[in-house]
């Protein structure tokens, strides 16, 4: 079975930078200021143009935004994504990866991501009530891979999908011993 990590920007990821590297890494935005990865992924046009571009790494955004050392990552216009994290899940899956782990995905923890300050954000504002790093409809696409598509999210913290998620010691087992 092909295997692949896929880094999204959530506070937990920051466990994961000194993994060994084993399998095809995929990352989002700024990953690379702490991890060398194979692929990046950029959901929004306007980060582009931050992100130093260093090869091999090969670099893709969403459709129509493709040029200038970017590919594109395509999907249909039946799934939500609406986010560089869920683009490179579909990157993984386009890549034809049979099993997808998904790190620092933190979803119903917290809407902080570890580049906010990168984003223009204040990372010192205090969260919105209510507001979430996702819609239901993206709560559903993931579910929907989770259970379809081989995707497994890791975190040790309850997290919103429908399906089960692994531990991060189940995971760290997984990838030591394939």
């Amino acid at each position: 079975m092909t295997s692949c990590l896929v880094f999204f920007n959530g506070p937990s990821v920051t466990q994961f930078y000194a993994l060994p590297r084993r399998l095809t890494e995929i990352g989002c935005n700024f990953i690379q200021q702490h991890r060398p990865m194979d692929h990046v992924c950029c959901f929004d046009h306007q980060m582009k143009s931050k992100i130093t571009l260093t090869p091999p790494t090969l670099y893709h955004c969403r459709n129509g935004h493709r040029g200038q050392g970017w590919g594109e990552v395509t999907w249909s216009s039946h799934e939500t994504i609406q986010n560089s994290g869920m683009m490179a899940i579909r990157l993984a899956i386009n890549l034809k990866f049979q099993r997808i782990w998904v790190l620092g995905c933190d979803w119903g923890m917290t809407t902080q991501s570890v580049y906010d300050h990168l984003y223009h954000k204040d990372p010192l504002l205090p969260q919105a009530p209510g507001r979430k790093k996702y819609t239901n409809g993206s709560l559903r696409q993931m579910d929907e891979w989770m259970e379809k598509r081989g995707v497994s999210v890791v975190t040790d913290h309850k997290a919103p999908f429908r399906k089960p998620v692994i531990s991060v010691a189940t995971f760290l087992k997984q990838y030591e011993n394939p």
